[in-house]
């Protein structure tokens, strides 16, 4: 028995009709504000005048809005229970839920991402000040269905470094534009269970710079605009394929990565990620090159899943990259289905295991300098005749 009751004490006990106790002792656990402040959610509801706990098992609003509350910092949540107040929190459950974790109020005020030189900014996209918090949060909240929301916490996730990029007063507004799109439906704030676009979160998080304001692109921005131009894999990718041919500057591939992330399929966002990782720690000189970055782009949907091997072994090199897709495009063209499979599984083992077989992909290594050839030994010099012989 794994749950630790006594069960051979207690059929001895039944055995020998013997009363059977069994001390079953109460844990207490520390409750956010007070029971009478949870009430208040449900003053004409069944369980308002009921066992706060019971209210809390039946009412998924309420429990939902306590689990995003408990994830708070003290200042902030008690800040929340004054104003606006739970009864007015509880519509925006699942945006807290979701978005509420990184929100912080300091001294009456909402702390933006980018901080005091990006408040003008905020103030402008929201709608609202940071030193008016209730409305503030309000705003931030109800505008295009939760993205601004998801927008604001996926920013506030950000080191200071990072930050500095993306809240320039020129890229703000200019960026969130792009992820709302002409139709925010549907937002964030639909999605009961699961927070939706991951894609936001791994882009912000992910993209890498060579200098302040230049982001890392894989390739070149030339090769980009082939790849979203010719990857319309849904309707919003569609509309950012026809705008890849204006794109000028790697700011303006961002922003169109953006308006990407809403698209939940093997799109060119998920191209960008996978190649940038490939590139991430690579030197200089051997970044992928465009059309290295154009295969891989051309193969994502077939071979992204051997994509991880490039990102372990830096020394597969574009000509060894090349060499290593084309023998999995021959495998895959391998009629008998299971000879098929056993052959990628072995091409498609974890990097350890396939160390050796990589060996055959990578360029052999140059061959040392032949040593010198020692000058030929000369014959003994003869001894001069004797004249007088």
């Amino acid at each position: 028995n794994d749950s630790g009751f006594p069960i051979a004490e207690f059929e001895q006990a039944l055995r020998e009709s013997k009363p059977f106790v069994y001390q079953y002792p109460s844990s207490p656990l520390p409750l956010i504000f007070k029971a009478g402040d949870w009430k208040q959610i449900e003053k004409n509801g069944e369980n308002a005048n009921g066992d706060f706990t019971a209210g809390l098992l039946e009412n998924p609003v309420e429990a939902r809005l306590y689990w995003a509350l408990a994830r708070m910092d003290r200042e902030t949540r008690d800040f929340l229970r004054r104003e606006p107040g739970l009864p007015k929190l509880a519509p925006f459950a699942a945006m807290l839920d979701f978005y509420g974790s990184e929100l912080s109020i300091r001294s009456g005020r909402v702390v933006v991402p980018g901080g005091a030189a990006a408040e003008p900014a905020w103030r402008q996209l929201v709608g609202a000040a940071p030193e008016s918090p209730e409305e503030f949060m309000t705003k931030l909240w109800s505008r295009d269905e939760g993205w601004l929301a998801a927008y604001f916490d996926t920013l506030s996730r950000l080191k200071q470094g990072q930050l500095a990029y993306f809240t320039d007063p020129r890229r703000l507004a200019r960026f969130y534009q792009a992820l709302r799109g002409n139709d925010p439906h549907p937002g964030p704030a639909k999605f009961l269970v699961f927070r939706p676009n991951p894609g936001l979160s791994l882009l912000v998080t992910r993209l890498q710079f060579e200098s302040k304001d230049a982001p890392l692109i894989p390739g070149n921005l030339q090769v980009w605009k082939e790849i979203v131009r010719h990857q319309p894999t849904s309707k919003i990718a569609s509309g950012w394929a026809h705008k890849a041919g204006s794109w000028h500057t790697s700011e303006q591939l961002v922003e169109g990565m953006f308006g990407l992330s809403r698209s939940l399929n093997n799109g060119p966002l998920q191209i960008f990620l996978t190649l940038s990782e490939i590139d991430r720690a690579r030197p200089h000189e051997r970044r992928l090159s465009p059309q290295t970055v154009r295969l891989l782009a051309d193969k994502f949907a077939t071979f992204n899943d051997q994509y991880l091997i490039f990102s372990e072994f830096h020394d597969l090199d574009d000509p060894s990259i090349a060499r290593f897709l084309a023998v999995a495009q021959t495998l895959d063209q391998i009629p008998d289905r299971t000879v098929r499979a056993n052959a990628i599984g072995i091409l498609q083992a974890t990097p350890r295991q396939s160390g050796e077989r990589l060996q055959r992909f990578l360029p052999p290594p140059p061959l040392p300098p032949a040593p010198p050839t020692p000058p030929a030994e000369q014959p003994p010099a003869k001894p001069p005749e004797n004249p007088e012989k």
